[in-house]
């Protein structure tokens, strides 16, 4: 149902944008008619016309996968703490690798993405 994807998308962006920048007047509303702003003119467009924006998208992505990387790598091979304002020396033995406590819900915003994907 592409009509559904498209929502749980439009939602998912409104809601995240909202809880990042939102001042609690409704803005996600407004994230959800920017998010409208963005796809509705797209969807006018033949797929092949799109190719160019779809490749600045996966420019886009590749970029900050790169910069994520690189900058957890520099922060592993550095001397220095970078988190010394979160968390003091004593706790930084204490903190686990990962959190399952929540996996249910990780799982299947997974699943759904995957599903997305093809």
């Amino acid at each position: 149902d592409l009509y559904g994807i498209t929502w749980a998308t439009a939602s998912v962006f409104a809601l995240s944008l909202d809880a990042a920048l939102g001042n609690g007047n409704h803005d996600y509303e407004m994230f959800v008619l920017v998010f409208a702003a963005i796809v509705v003119p797209l969807s006018f467009f033949h797929v092949i016309d799109q190719v160019k924006v779809q490749m600045g998208f996966l420019c886009g992505r590749v970029v900050m996968v790169f910069l994520m990387v690189s900058t957890t790598a520099a922060a592993y091979r550095s001397d220095t703490p970078h988190f010394q304002n979160v968390l003091d020396g004593s706790q930084l033995n204490s903190v686990p690798l990962a959190n399952f406590s929540n996996f249910s819900a990780s799982i299947q915003v997974v699943i759904f993405s995957t599903a997305y994907q093809f």
